[in-house]
């Protein structure tokens, strides 16, 4: 988020036209390491996700964690791969932020391509992990309903990621014929970064009910400490109260 934030201070999804010189290549670079990060970032969200997933489930049957895992693996290798060549398509590497340097770009053709794979399978992952725990979770009798429920719903929002991984595969097309570079790479930032923030946000939340329920019993077990310091110098007053009205 940083990398984007500083990115976007400098003019990134602007048009080209009106930054200048400094500004274009500063935009540009955050723009494609932000790229980078986010690819890894998902990858890797998917992976706590399956461990989640396995965790809750409370049992495990050997095909069914070698299918979650080989999923959110396959997803990590692809996009780490696709975050190589995305770096290397240029010649030299710093035509993807500098706009006038003098080279060309032979392998974005081949990224594209490669993109039309990672993409759609990005999209399958955040689908299949999205729809799994439906598979299970109607089994579950150690949560209550409304938990089961909510779990469902949440995991369900991977189906939005999902369709961001296409939006974004379909926005590919843009990166072939670069005519105007911070906005158009701005477009496919925006699709990659929601999917990124989906993933993170369902990866997050289940596991950070247990952290605050551990907060609240603290903080009750604490307020409950303090009460009962504070009877006894009441009940200490009082007597004093009542003695010095007779």
């Amino acid at each position: 988020m940083a990398m984007i934030t500083v990115g976007a201070t400098y003019g990134l999804g602007r048009p080209q036209d009106m930054l200048s010189f400094n500004q274009s290549k500063m935009a540009l670079l955050y723009g494609w390491v932000n790229q980078l990060i986010a690819l890894v970032a998902i990858g890797l969200g998917k992976l706590t996700i399956v461990a989640f997933l396995e965790q809750v489930q409370g049992y495990q049957t050997k095909a069914r964690s070698i299918f979650l895992w080989s999923v959110a693996g396959s997803n990590l290798v692809l996009n780490c791969i696709a975050a190589i060549l995305m770096m290397l398509q240029c010649s030299p590497r710093r035509m993807l932020w500098e706009a006038y340097a003098k080279g060309n770009c032979p392998y974005r053709s081949r990224i594209q391509i490669f993109g039309y794979i990672q993409g759609p399978w990005s999209a399958f992952c955040d689908f299949a992990l999205a729809l799994y725990p439906v598979s299970f979770l109607a089994r579950v009798h150690a949560f209550s309903i409304a938990t089961r429920i909510g779990l469902c719903v949440l995991m369900g929002f991977g189906v939005v990621a999902g369709a961001c991984a296409i939006v974004k595969t379909v926005q590919l097309t843009v990166l072939t014929k670069i005519h105007d570079p911070s906005q158009q790479i701005g477009t496919v930032i925006v699709w990659n970064q929601t999917e990124m923030w989906v993933v993170f946000i369902v990866s997050c939340i289940p596991p950070t009910k247990v952290f605050f329920k551990h907060i609240y019993r603290r903080s009750s077990i604490r307020l409950g400490s303090f009460v009962d310091q504070m009877r006894p110098r009441e009940q200490e007053i009082k007597p004093n109260e009542s003695f010095q009205s007779s």
